[in-house]
């Protein structure tokens, strides 16, 4: 389940709508509209159908499609892409996102690529699988449903331990809550679930601000849960300038693909444009916020790297300070003081 999970879960449900008919109708039939207009003859499931991951289709009802995401949740660019992809279909299909977390939408819903979405969360789902299924038959299809609905709760139940609930918490996954959940591939998949949600926390709180780039970026690089958010500078051509927090590093760091290269000429053109731009890499205004006032900027310079800089390359230099403890509200403050720094340059 942890190798393909929506693959696992998307055919589960295909298997699901085949071999129950009546009770997969009663939930999936439910989440669109009836129409006389139809001329599709039959009701079927398809898997991957113009690369969508569930597709139901009836005589007497307009098409449904399932976007299933199990430990992530898709971008909206991603969702948006979705939407195109879904108009080829015809026939005006309802669009629903099925996850195990909340994608923060109001009112469970949001308009993407001009069409509507919305939100199923698997906890619902398992609630309808048990109530569509009738009490008396104890066949193998039916039973395997309720088993599975069983393992849904037990996985929204972990993941409503995982996500950020109060921005009073840090942003790193709790050790016990590690500890707990043992396996290494699962620790790796709620990381990066963990960094999702900060995420969000972190989006909205730009948005409150009144800051228009409010995308934060989250993913999982080198086992560590990552965010980070840039933004576009006029001091050259294609620069960004932003923050990254990964692990116990805050970094404030400039990506310059005027620059790009992995020769030592090029790397010391970057720094030498960072140096130039140091303002950008001041963390004044922050060390009261991250709790850093005492804390050194790093790297320190030396004889090996002068301008004191790191870099990832083949186009990001940075300096960072340490926050093993940091908060979500920290971050949230951190975001918005770098943002209207940047917005104002």
């Amino acid at each position: 389940m942890l190798g393909h999970r929506e693959l696992f879960h998307s055919n589960l449900l295909a298997w699901f709508f085949r071999c129950i008919p009546d009770a997969a109708d009663l939930i999936f039939g439910s989440l669109t509209t009836g129409s006389s207009t139809l001329s599709q003859s039959t009701r079927k499931v398809q898997r991957e159908k113009n690369n969508l991951d569930l597709l139901f289709r009836w005589p007497d009802r307009h098409p449904l499609v399932i976007e299933n995401k199990v430990f992530s949740l898709p971008y909206e660019t991603q969702l948006e892409s979705y939407t195109v992809k879904a108009k080829v279909i015809g026939e005006s299909p309802a669009l629903w996102l099925l996850s195990l977390s909340d994608p923060g939408w109001p009112d469970g819903k949001k308009e993407l690529g001009g069409r509507t979405w919305r939100w199923l969360s698997y906890k619902e789902l398992a609630e309808l699988i048990r109530s569509s299924l009738a009490t008396e038959d104890r066949s193998y299809p039916a039973e395997t449903m309720r088993h599975y609905a069983l393992v849904v709760d037990l996985l929204s139940d972990i993941v409503q331990r995982v996500i950020v609930r109060d921005a009073n918490e840090t942003v790193a996954l709790p050790i016990n809550t590690m500890k707990a959940l043992g396996d290494d591939r699962l620790i790796s998949s709620m990381a990066k679930l963990r960094a999702r949600s900060v995420a969000q926390f972190v989006s909205q709180a730009l948005h409150t601000a009144g800051i228009k780039e409010t995308v934060i970026e989250s993913s999982l690089t080198n086992a560590r849960p990552l965010n980070s958010w840039f933004l576009s500078t006029a001091r050259a051509p294609g620069a960004r300038a932003g923050w990254q927090l990964q692990g116990d590093q805050f970094r404030l760091a400039l990506i310059t693909p005027h620059l790009e290269g992995r020769s030592d000429i090029a790397r010391q053109a970057r720094f030498d444009f960072a140096k130039e731009n140091e303002d950008f890499f001041d963390f004044g205004d922050l060390d009261k916020i991250l709790g850093t006032e005492v804390s050194a900027t790093k790297p320190l310079p030396g004889p090996s790297n002068p301008l004191g800089f790191n870099r990832y390359d083949p186009n990001f230099v940075y300096r960072y300070k340490l926050t093993p403890h940091i908060t979500v509200r920290q971050l949230e403050n951190a975001a918005v003081a770098v943002a209207r720094k940047l917005v104002n340059d």
